[in-house]
């Protein structure tokens, strides 16, 4: 073990991790052009955690898997032109749990357009063009 993976298990818990949560979380609406789909488009939701250290990254997947049922993904390198870590949530299911977790400062919009896509709403225009009204606030 190295010192940030000492670090991490002893430190890293459901405070730090909401923490790291309200800091350095970044909600993501995309919509993407996919002509297989009735609306024409494809709404993604995610939410994502940068840190230098994997270690902490791989710490607070462990927790909020363990403790909440929130699976993630690590990955080493988000792109080339961004060489640092990143988790990922994504799902609707994780989504929820993620939110219920923890009240985030951009809460309110990501949840509305989360309500949105679990209803199925967003593969109706309304619902595409309630979602595009949403992602403007973000």
């Amino acid at each position: 073990m190295n010192d940030v993976e000492v670090w991490a298990s002893k430190n890293v818990n459901s405070s730090y991790i909401r923490g790291a949560l309200d800091c350095g979380a970044k909600p993501t609406i995309s919509v993407t052009k996919d002509s297989s789909l009735n609306v024409g488009y494809r709404v993604r939701l995610e939410v994502k955690l940068r840190h230098r250290f994997i270690e902490i990254l791989q710490a607070i997947q462990r927790v909020l898997l363990q403790q909440d049922g929130i699976e993630s993904t690590v990955r080493e390198e988000e792109s080339t032109s961004r060489p640092y870590p990143i988790l990922i949530m994504r799902g609707t299911d994780n989504l929820d749990k993620l939110m219920a977790f923890n009240s985030f400062p951009w809460g309110y919009s990501f949840g509305y357009c989360l309500g949105v896509v679990k209803s199925g709403d967003h593969l109706t225009q309304s619902g595409l063009d309630e979602i595009l009204r949403e992602k403007g606030m973000l």
